[in-house]
């Protein structure tokens, strides 16, 4: 089947075509000048065939969308694989795709409400509670959108395991005591937010705070020595240590493909999703943020799943029968849901169960 976009583009070659071949040669032939009611004659057909040409491609463009969303329907009822199956098989998507590409923007986590989450400029970050309300063991899920990301298979985890969740998440706030340079433009606040979460982790310590955060925030130069956003981050997590918090880093996602998008990519080829895959060098440059902040903050565990998104060479769009990336540097919920049992797997052992 062929892409919505793909079907758009054609769209265009019609009106092109239309204009090089009939409304051109309309103006300048010389039969037609000798002979105007020939001209208005084919002008009005050429006119006609192009209405039904842009009319169809619409009833085309759903015929096609519908196609994908039965697959991913159908996926969803017969199981798909995700991130329990190796990234070197993302061509295997014989069955098609979940969700639809067209649709995996709409992918979000829906665990947390929207008012759990602060938006950029807001002066505070809200608090929400997941996982078992009544669990014994108090856990902290704390950052950006990226902490938000995690929000599905956190209070998974948490309810098998018997925690109480509390969340702070803050869209565009890395937890951070650096400045990130957007902040210093003024396009968001996040300074007093954060402080007043590391306030209220400190005043009655958490057992465990896991923490996520986008790796490549535009932290600014702060003159530690360290790359921009490692001391900070260093910082946090040695505070949240000392005051006796388990401090657990889930390490940031490779980068997708942006240019197309991911998903847009695998809208105009759906049958070659191979092909939308983000070269691994590329796709984790940058990212080692969290690897060098460790380095300054010894007690602090780090989650890394890269493996489960990543071959030797390619970090795919769809794995298992999943499109991977909802956006620029999100994943799909339906991709995270499938990590659950891998992160659960990878959390320090000594956490135990409840």
């Amino acid at each position: 089947a062929r892409a919505p976009t793909a079907t758009g583009a054609g769209a265009l070659g019609a009106a092109g075509l239309s204009h090089r071949f009939v409304d051109r040669p309309a103006r300048t032939g010389t039969w037609l000048r000798s002979r105007p009611q020939r001209a208005l004659a084919l002008g009005a057909a050429s006119v006609a065939v192009v209405s039904v040409i842009a009319a169809s491609l619409p009833v085309a463009e759903r015929q096609v969308e519908t196609e994908w969303v039965a697959a991913a329907a159908a996926l969803a009822h017969d199981g798909y694989a995700g991130a329990a199956s190796e990234p070197s098989s993302a061509a295997e998507t014989a069955r098609g795709m979940t969700p639809s590409p067209s649709r995996a923007a709409e992918d979000e986590p829906q665990t947390l409400a929207p008012g759990c989450t602060g938006v950029p400029r807001s002066p505070t970050t809200p608090t929400c509670v997941g996982g078992d309300p009544n669990g014994d063991v108090r856990v902290a899920l704390v950052g950006d959108s990226h902490a938000k990301q995690w929000a599905t298979a956190v209070f998974a985890i948490a309810e098998e395991r018997g925690w109480r969740v509390e969340t702070y998440a803050h869209a565009s706030c890395p937890f951070n005591v650096e400045e990130r340079a957007v902040e210093a433009a003024g396009g968001v606040v996040c300074e007093g937010p954060n402080i007043a979460t590391m306030a209220a982790l400190l005043a009655d310590p958490y057992d465990i705070v896991i923490t996520a955060n986008w790796a490549a925030g535009d932290f600014v130069e702060s003159g530690t020595g360290q790359p921009p956003g490692v001391a900070g981050y260093a910082e946090v997590w040695n505070r949240l240590a000392d005051a006796g918090s388990r401090v657990v880093v889930i390490k940031d996602v490779p980068k997708p493909r942006t240019h197309p998008l991911a998903a847009d990519c695998l809208s105009v080829h759906y049958d070659d999703p191979a092909s939308c895959g983000m070269p691994r060098d590329e796709a984790l440059e940058g990212r080692d943020i969290v690897d060098r902040a460790r380095v300054l903050a010894p007690r602090t565990f780090v989650v890394d799943i890269t493996d489960r998104l990543c071959d030797e060479t390619v970090c795919p769009a769809v794995i298992g029968n999943v499109v991977v990336y909802r956006d620029t540097n999100h994943l799909t919920d339906t991709f995270v849901r499938t990590l659950t049992p891998f992160i659960d797997a990878r959390l320090p052992e000594e956490l135990g169960r409840s």
